[in-house]
């Protein structure tokens, strides 16, 4: 389990966090719902590319790089 009190991202920051000793079956967490806000944008035509990718494709991606994050620590 990844100590999030260490992690670290230039501009990002974990508001909350909480565990538990229940396995998570496949799908429970898909009503899971997050904010995320973008400041500072100098490329909006960029976002909007990703973001539509993101509506297409899920976020999975973002959820993988999270992992390695975590593995490469």
């Amino acid at each position: 389990m990844p100590d999030l009190s260490k992690f670290q991202l230039e501009g990002c920051q974990v508001l909350e966090y909480a565990r538990h000793k229940r396995k998570l079956r496949l799908g429970a967490l898909k009503g899971n719902q997050f904010t995320v806000i973008l400041r500072e944008i100098s490329d909006r035509q960029d976002v909007e590319t990703r973001l539509q990718a993101i509506a297409e494709r899920g976020s999975a991606e973002l959820f993988r790089r999270a992992a390695l994050w975590h593995w490469r620590q």
